[in-house]
């Protein structure tokens, strides 16, 4: 009976201990949000129970529900010029489940939002993560530069200044929750995404121990200046734009001319 005793004792300490925490993580969350940081603000720190988080993916369009741990997850606002605005999210594991690292997910085409969606991954694995919007707001459903026009600043944003902004911020953000720095942090994206990983490849190396660029499209002069000969090939002149009707004759046209040069006539080229 007294061995049940202390066995019983041990769990009720166990789980105070627990509750405990959770509490403290809890109100450490909160506090962020009176951080004082240079030319920047925490605007909301709040912490977010474990539960399902719903996803909207594109392709196919539907809506996932994806079970997340609990996490504080924090927005904040970068000015570091008098015309920049750069916003950034940052999802922080309890303190039992992080992994002690960071990892800063990269965006894509003209950045202008934060797709929640692309941290969760990292953070199923522990990773204090954050991402950006790279310093400007989408306003129309088909993103485009115009907000650049007349605003160099926010141009700079957009090109590196807001990669390495978040990153500073986020691993102070952290530390302070945490009460430690992170002991490694790391980069990833894919597309603009990869761009911004050369670019803080080449500008900040200090920022990051490892940085994985996908598929950058970094050489933007040519890069769209080949994307606008595309446009001109297809729509510049009325004969040139391919109907869907005209399609079934082109395929068959392709397929009688270079469908045998593989040794099998398969209707596969």
């Amino acid at each position: 009976m007294r061995n049940r005793s202390v066995i019983f004792v041990a769990a009720c300490v166990l789980t105070a201990t627990r509750l405990a925490a959770a509490a403290d993580a809890h109100s450490t969350c909160e506090a962020l949000k009176n951080m004082e940081l240079d030319h920047a603000a925490v605007v909301s720190a709040k912490w977010v129970e474990a539960g399902p988080m719903e996803v909207k993916l594109r392709y196919p369009p539907r809506a996932v529900h994806i079970s997340l741990s609990g996490r504080c997850e924090v927005t904040g606002v970068a000015r570091p010029t008098s015309d920049s605005e750069i916003t950034f999210l940052l999802w922080l594991p309890g303190p039992a489940d992080w992994n002690g690292k960071y990892l800063q997910r990269g965006n894509g085409g003209w950045a202008g939002e934060i797709d929640p969606s692309n941290l969760i991954a990292p953070f199923g694995h522990g990773y204090a993560v954050s991402a950006t919007d790279d310093g400007h707001r989408t306003t129309s459903d088909v993103p485009d530069a115009s907000w650049a026009v007349g605003h160099p600043e926010k141009l700079i944003d957009f090109g590196y200044r807001s990669l390495h902004e978040t990153a500073t911020l986020s691993k102070t953000i952290a530390q302070s929750y945490y009460g430690r720095n992170a002991s490694h942090a790391y980069f990833f994206g894919c597309s603009d995404g990869g761009r911004e990983a050369l670019m803080e490849a080449e500008r900040y190396p200090e920022d990051f121990d490892g940085i994985i660029a996908g598929a950058p499209a970094n050489h933007w002069t040519h890069h769209l200046t080949g994307f606008v000969w595309n446009e001109l090939a297809l729509e510049g002149k009325p004969e040139s734009n391919i109907k869907p009707e005209q399609l079934p004759s082109i395929e068959k046209a392709v397929l009688a001319a270079c469908d045998v040069k593989d040794g099998v006539k398969d209707s596969l080229i």
